[in-house]
């Protein structure tokens, strides 16, 4: 790796506060990079073929602060501010589960949300909150 030098560059016409990026992910076998965002979004982009997102979704209602792709790649979370974790399938992009899992503290609620790495196929999945608590799901 060249320390300073730029191979790609995520971008996004228009930006303004809520296009932060709160997170960023990478698939473990794919050129896809997931963004986390404060609009309630998640965008992926393809490293290699653009700086401009390849596609965008609604993903929360409100800040998105985490998202993490498990490691055989089949599904992501993503964890926000309205308090829950969703679980979501790659391929389709369709939110497979839903869990409301932290409570509101000073209008912020979930802040990171992490597969293990070596317990995928249990998916193990923990999640830090705002409210002082951190949580581990099977």
């Amino acid at each position: 790796m060249n320390p300073g030098k730029v191979v790609s560059w995520l971008n996004e016409d228009g930006a303004g506060p809520d296009a932060r990026v709160t997170r960023l992910a990478c698939h473990p076998s794919k050129d896809v990079v997931l963004a986390a965002k404060v609009d309630h979004g998640i965008q992926f982009f393809d490293w290699r073929a653009s700086n401009a997102p390849v596609e965008t979704m609604q993903a929360h209602m409100d800040t998105v602060t985490a998202v993490a792709v498990e490691p055989s790649g089949n599904y992501f979370a993503s964890a926000g501010h309205d308090a829950s974790i969703r679980f979501w399938d790659f391929g389709s992009r369709r939110c497979v589960q839903e869990m409301p899992v932290h409570r509101l503290k000073f209008n912020e609620a979930v802040h990171d949300v992490a597969y293990h790495p070596e317990l995928a196929s249990q998916r193990y999945v923990a999640s830090a909150g705002a409210d002082s608590v951190v949580k581990v799901f099977t």
